[in-house]
């Protein structure tokens, strides 16, 4: 019993699972002990004192005050009878609220069950603490209504109508003249006994920035508290008389010390190195650090830009900078291949803590990580990984958002950016964001559209204080500005390449109160080089054949040469392949399946990654390559490319000093491209580029001077001019026009296709320099949320239509195909971990196109319950699409 005779076991708050249902302030005081912890442990120290700074020394009370009070609207007669629930236990639920007169008449119970918004619970946490949420109203007046409506997903008004007006009001005259009201007074005041803080001690205003934190938290203790096991503990824990809802404040001293152990078990906290030095050996392997790992020791807050050349030691200043910082990293990537590369890297430099960790991206539950099925828990007994070390995964942080909140996590940056687009649960997602170092790697890749969330993203970040670490090599003028204006605010002359800079995140009144400027950048100091560049006009339907030509001369001067073949279009790199069948060349593009592709790149890392000594190799590839390998080819050449695509495939070339190089390619004094340019193309035939920008890269290297028949390419001197003129903004790129319109035409082309990616990006964004101002409405403030998830292909702006599918094959011709039956694939369960990552090695994208068209009328539907499986269709008896070398092959319609 409470202190005003109300019995508190009466009302519930779980029972799936569960023998007996669990009482709703044994939920209520169990979130605010996580949230305690939390607070403590997990948030991040920059965090916690961005918290402390606007709510006071007291925030974690606060904190878990709230978290106490967010299902309090529970405790309605909708909620609690559940008429429409069948069975043993909610017919004794409703017994048992009759015998305590909490029962009321269909009259009455008509005013919670006709609209959604009535039969939400999260809405009458608010109605029951009389918090408005009326649109209109600033968002820091509302700041304890949004935290309460939102731990289901969505910020929204719940009265947005006259009608619903009225049935609030109805609805408080219900609470206020039956038994119900005594309720609430009763779990409000043993709420407020439990964490030591009553409700009048709450802020009336709080920035719409901290709201979102608050919220995010919220989201996340009542996740963790909500755990069965957790909850099956406290109910062993009341029968034994070890707890008891008669003394809140011992309650939650109680759960809140057992909360650290299943915080553990589902997000995990963050372990650093124990010691720098320790750091130091396991990220560089031995090695001294170089110029910008040794400035990462000592980097501190903002936003560190690093820009250097491939294969310069970048991935490891940004772990040596979070190796100085006691806080979770989030390290993301352009692609998954990259990001599963990296993820085997961090894996190697974290070998010596012991973290939960996460993979995230569309198929990273076919990778090797998720294939050790260790839970926490096994962990934590056998002090397995006590005794090893290392990063392992936790069902908790396996899928969506969640992953985000791992102590590491390594992802694509669709993770991050998916946070500018409204979307269910992104105040937990944004939480996850700024509760971390995020680092986020070849930046540059982002296009236009994508930038545009980055830069809204940016001002989150810089209102949080987020450290941020870019890492790139080939970052324009025009992106770095942009980058810039969102994080500091300011102006300044772009950074150039080879160097570092550091932005200072401002925000808000930080802006007139901290006019400074952030520091010059850098130089990071780089052995100079040239690169010779040979332009090799060719006819468009001859491509291929001058391809071959030169793949043979390379062979013939070079027998063990290590030969490489970047192609803009698959097709083309196919072609080559079926010509050199005899060398076995290792072909990577899109169109293989996801175990096709893995293959094939573990055997290029093997064969001639940063160990290996294999020789005469010959591999072909698209865009695949740019980024996506740590491989070191003697001889290269590639088909025309925007600026920083050439640099990045030069990024394969020498990679490394190679004392066997000298027997391989003996004679040849250092890095030599061979590119194939178009001669006078159509616009069609520089797909996927524009014209207009392969004849500015073409034009800038033929004013390079001529040498022995050859352009050097001056490294790294020239490098940010070249980058520049090939990547423009829109200002840059109308100086480019002129007054033929025969010329302009793939200029405007070019215009126009970065006007709409700058327009969709706007339209889409949430605009967090409104949302998070401190006059932000209510409506404003809705922006961030919207009652559907999205999937991580929002954060691209796709022109090519494509088709995800598994493919099929009983025969095992295609590498990871599903050999099973369809029958087997639709009867997968969301829960058969195994059989999904079977079924997803098989996954490639077929484009919608004609030449596909055979192959795309056959896909049907997949009926699994897996919600992962049914984003794909299925393409039966599939080996007759695919070529086991070749990948996807145009199968024309008969």
């Amino acid at each position: 019993m409470s202190p005003l005779g109300v019995d508190m076991n009466v009302v519930w708050a779980k029972e799936r699972g569960l023998e007996t249902p669990y009482p709703l302030l044994g939920h209520l005081l169990d979130t605010s002990a996580v949230m305690g912890e939390l607070y403590h442990r997990w948030l991040r120290p920059g965090l916690r004192s961005l918290l402390i700074d606007e709510l006071g020394e007291h925030v974690d009370k606060l904190l878990m005050l709230v978290a106490g009070l967010h299902d309090i609207g529970k405790a309605n007669p909708h909620f609690q009878q559940q008429n429409k629930q069948q069975g043993e236990t909610f017919t004794a639920i409703r017994e048992n609220l009759r015998r305590h007169g909490l029962t009321v008449s269909p009259d009455y119970m008509s005013y919670f069950s006709e609209t959604r918004a009535m039969r939400r619970h999260e809405n009458h946490s608010a109605i029951i603490l009389d918090e408005d949420i009326e649109t209109d109203m600033d968002a820091a007046d509302s700041w304890l209504a949004l935290a309460l409506v939102g731990h289901h997903g969505k910020f929204a008004a719940f009265n947005p109508t006259r009608a619903t007006d009225l049935k609030i009001t109805k609805i408080k005259q219900i609470f206020d003249t039956t038994p119900w009201g005594k309720i609430h007074k009763a779990l409000i005041a043993q709420v407020e006994l439990g964490v030591g803080m009553s409700r009048d001690e709450l802020p009336d205003h709080v920035s719409p920035t901290v709201t979102v934190l608050i919220s995010g938290l919220v989201v996340l203790a009542d996740r963790i508290a909500s755990q069965l096991d957790w909850t099956q503990t406290a109910q062993r824990e009341m029968d034994e008389g070890i707890i008891s809802l008669a003394d809140p404040k011992q309650w939650v001293t109680h759960r809140a010390a057992e909360s650290v152990e299943i915080i553990k078990k589902t997000v995990g906290l963050y372990q650093n190195w124990s010691t720098r030095e320790a750091a130091r050996a396991d990220i560089l392997d031995g090695f001294p650090p170089r110029f910008a790992q040794a400035a990462a020791l000592e980097q501190g807050d903002g936003l560190w830009n690093v820009m250097a050349a491939t294969g310069s030691g970048k991935t490891e200043a940004a772990l040596l900078r979070h190796a100085t910082r006691n806080e979770r990293l989030i390290f993301l990537l352009p692609t998954q291949a990259t990001t599963n590369a990296i993820m085997r890297r961090v894996q190697k430099a974290f070998k010596g803590t012991t973290n939960v960790a996460s993979l995230a991206h569309g198929l990273a539950i076919t990778e090797d990580f998720y294939s050790q099925n260790i839970s926490v828990s096994d962990v934590m007994v056998g002090d397995n990984y006590q005794d090893n070390g290392g990063l392992f995964p936790t069902e908790f942080v396996k899928s969506g958002a969640s992953r985000l909140l791992a102590p590491v996590c390594v992802g694509t940056v669709d993770q991050a950016i998916l946070g500018s687009l409204p979307t269910k649960f992104n105040h937990l997602r944004l939480l996850a964001l700024a509760n971390a170092h995020v680092v986020i790697d070849e930046v540059h890749t982002l296009d236009a559209y994508q930038s545009e969330l980055l830069e809204d993203l940016l001002h989150w970040w810089a209102a949080t204080h987020t450290p941020i670490t870019f890492l790139t090599a080939t970052m324009p003028a025009w992106q770095q500005e942009k980058f810039k204006q969102a994080y500091s605010k300011h102006d300044s002359d772009p950074a150039r390449f080879p160097s570092f800079t550091t932005w200072l995140p401002r925000s808000g009144d930080e802006i007139d109160s901290d006019p400074a400027t952030d520091a010059p950048p850098v130089v990071i100091p780089t052995e100079p080089y040239t690169i010779d560049l040979t332009v090799d006009p060719v006819p468009y339907d001859q491509l291929v054949d001058s391809h071959i030509r030169w793949i043979q001369a390379q062979r013939q001067a070079y027998p063990q040469a290590r030969i490489g073949i970047i192609c803009n279009t698959v097709d083309r790199a196919q072609a080559i392949v079926q010509a050199f069948d005899h060398e076995k060349p290792v072909l990577l593009h899109s169109r293989m399946t996801a175990e096709h592709r893995r293959r094939n790149a573990e055997e290029l890392e093997q064969s001639i990654g940063k160990n290996g000594e294999a020789t005469t190799v010959l591999v072909v590839g698209t865009q695949a390559i740019e980024a996506s390998l740590d491989i070191d080819l003697d001889a290269l050449r590639t088909e025309l490319c925007p600026a920083e695509s050439l640099i990045q495939r030069a990024g394969r070339l020498w990679r490394r000093d190679d004392v066997a190089r000298a027997d391989r390619v003996p004679g040849l004094a250092h890095k030599t491209i061979s590119i194939a340019a178009i001669d006078n193309p159509k616009e069609w035939q520089t797909k996927p580029y524009f014209a207009a920008q392969l004849d500015r890269v073409a034009h800038w290297i033929a004013a390079l001077d001529e040498v022995d028949g050859k352009k050097p390419l001056r490294f790294p001197d020239q490098i940010q001019d070249f980058i520049n003129q090939s990547s423009m903004g829109l200002t840059e790129l109308f100086t480019t026009l002129n007054d033929d319109e025969d010329d302009n035409a793939s200029g405007m082309d070019e215009i126009a296709e970065l006007i709409h990616k700058i327009n969709a990006g706007n339209n889409a964004r949430i605009d967090f320099s409104t949302v998070l101002a401190d006059d932000a409405t209510n409506t404003d403030f809705f922006t961030i949320t919207h009652k559907d998830e999205l999937a991580e292909t929002a954060t691209r702006l796709i022109d090519r239509i494509t088709i995800p599918a598994i493919l099929h094959d009983p025969t095992g011709t295609i590498p990871g195909a599903w050999t099973g039956s369809i029958a087997d694939l639709n009867s997968i369960k969301w829960h058969d971990t195994e059989a999904i990552r079977e079924a997803l090695r098989a996954v490639v994208e077929i484009p919608d196109t004609s030449s596909y068209k055979a192959m795309t009328s056959e896909a049907t539907d997949i009926t699994s319950n897996s919600s992962i499986l049914c984003r794909y269709k299925v393409v039966e008896n599939a080996n007759r699409f695919y070529d086991q070398r070749l990948g996807l092959i145009p199968i024309k319609e008969s």
